[in-house]
């Protein structure tokens, strides 16, 4: 009586974060951004959000919240989310116009 033996190949796709930013506006002064991730492996994620390019890290979480948005905090916000492979950035420019007369 003999064994057959099957050879099996383990392949691992180690990729970094591919990142969208999507922005929901709720009424006139609150914007809402979320950091999704469309790609990535490992998927132990860290997020962090940084505004116009600036070193202060805002936020450390899947989403921004942006209450009482002003025209001041128009600009560019970043989302980095870095795994063990490296880091993907996301981007989304967020304006405020003024109050309409």
């Amino acid at each position: 009586m003999g064994f057959d033996c099957i050879t099996y190949k383990l392949i691992f796709y180690i990729v970094i974060p591919v990142v969208e930013v999507s922005v929901h506006y709720i009424g006139e002064i609150t914007a809402i951004l979320s950091c999704t991730v469309v790609r990535g492996n490992p998927s132990d994620y860290n997020y962090k959000w940084i505004f116009n390019s600036e070193e202060n890290v805002i936020s450390g979480n899947l989403q921004l919240i942006l209450t009482n948005f002003s025209v001041e905090r128009s600009g560019t916000y970043f989302c980095h989310v870095t795994n063990q492979v490296g880091t993907g950035i996301g981007r989304a420019v967020v304006t405020a116009i003024g109050k309409l007369l």
